[in-house]
This record gives C-alpha cells, structure tokens and sequence, in this order.
C-alpha cells in the first residue's frame, strides 16, 4: 500500500532508488501481461457464483497490478523520466481496452436474464451486503456485554486493496487478518451501502429522493447513523475525531 493509501521516503542515493523503482514497475507490468495470456479469450464462467469466486481468486489482480504499476510510474514521472511511456501505454490498453471491458460484458450474462441477479440479487455461499450487521456483527454483541466491536468503513476501499493490507498485516504483525467477500447492494452507490451496513428492520427510499430511511429514519449523515447506532450501543465518529481522542 506504500505510496497510494501512505506517505513514503524513497531513501539513499536518488538515482539508485529511481531505477529501482523503474525494475518494480517492469516487474509488476510483466506479472499484468502474464496474467493476461492466461486470460487471453476472455473470460468464460458458466454462473455468476463461480466468476464472483473467480474474481476473489485472481481476476482481482488484475485491478491490483495495475494499481501498484501506475503508483511506480507516477514516482518516474514526477522525477522527469519517460522512460515506462511505452509500457504506459500497454498496461492501460490491458486494463482500460480490455480487461474492464469483457469482465463487464460477461457480469452483465448474469444480470437481466431469466432467473438472473436482477430478480434475486443473491449468489449461493456468499453473503450480501445489507446482511452485514445481522450476520458479523449482532452475534458478537449477545456474546456478551463487554464485547466491542470497531468496524472500519472506507469508501472506494476495492477487494484488492483489502487483499494488500491483509497480507502486510499478516507478514508483519502478530495478527491474523482475514478477507471475506460480500455482494454489494445495488445500485451501488455511497448512501444505499452505508445504509445497509447498519443496525435495521426495514429500508426504505424517502419519497421522490435518493435519500435511504432505516426503519424509517434519516440516515444520510454521521449523525443520523450515530443516533441510530445509539439503540445498539453504538456511536459512529469520523477517523480524525477518532484519533484526536485521548486514550
């Protein structure tokens, strides 16, 4: 994740680290290009359990690799050299010409079909979004009365971001991190998958708006969630207030 989601220090001679930087950004296009022979007729999943299983694998790495090259590249470019240009280009003709293109058009053979997600949005074995609270978090509580919980919410936080920062975790720390994948809510947009990460019995759309009611609530702003997390014994703070608080 360093360089993208933190700030880091290239140390040492500038010349050396540049260089270095450039060999990890070819690396890095290559394993992209690998990865694309490997998938070279598309992409041909007979269900959309076994492509969502697919994309949990490995077809995530996709967005991963090109991710991680272009936060090399962007280093190479801010010193001056145009020396991945060419490679540049490639990577982006991959993921942008080809890559979003045919994963999009065989999700979509599993959409507006008969018996398709969009008349029952639900993939066998996996868990959907708006069952979050009911399915991680409410057993946990009624474990017992000291238990707590700190759910951590970052939108745009893509699954092979999340893949990254469970392996560092693991590779550095006395910790076991682990990563399970969800459905999202559809339409997928910011109000709906925050709305549905909480504490409900029922979800509603207010009437001639976008905005999303829990159990017939507001719950567009901080404040809103942290009311109704109240009757949960909960409370919702955004990172910087988190932080600034005393121990």
């Amino acid at each position: 994740l360093d360089g993208y989601w933190a700030s880091t220090y290239l140390y040492g001679n500038t010349y050396t680290n540049l260089y270095k930087t450039v060999y990890n950004a070819l690396e890095t296009a290559i394993r992209l290009f690998i990865l694309k022979e490997k998938y070279q007729d598309g992409f041909s999943y007979p269900s959309a359990e076994l492509m969502f299983n697919g994309y949990t694998i490995e077809l995530f790495r996709f967005d991963q690799l090109y991710r991680q090259f272009n936060e090399l590249a962007g280093k190479v470019e801010l010193a001056g050299w145009d020396v991945l240009k060419s490679v540049c280009k490639k990577v982006e003709d991959i993921y942008s010409g080809w890559f979003l293109d045919n994963i999009a058009l065989k999700w979509v053979d599993f959409l507006d079909v008969k018996g398709g997600l969009l008349e029952k949005w639900r993939i066998p074995h996996v868990s959907n979004q708006y069952d979050f609270f009911n399915k991680y978090i409410s057993p946990t509580l009624k474990g017992s009365s000291r238990n707590r919980l700190f759910i951590i919410i970052s939108d745009g936080f893509r699954y092979e971001v999340a893949e990254e920062l469970m392996q560092d975790i693991n590779g550095k720390y006395r910790l076991k991190a682990e990563l399970e994948p969800m459905l999202g809510v559809l339409p997928g947009y910011t109000a709906l998958g925050m709305a549905s990460l909480m504490p409900y019995k029922k979800l509603s759309f207010k009437e001639d708006s976008s905005d999303i009611l829990v159990d017939d609530k507001p719950s567009g702003s901080l404040d809103f969630r942290s009311e109704i997390l109240s009757n949960y014994q909960g409370i919702a703070v955004k990172a910087e207030e988190l932080t600034s608080m005393n121990k």
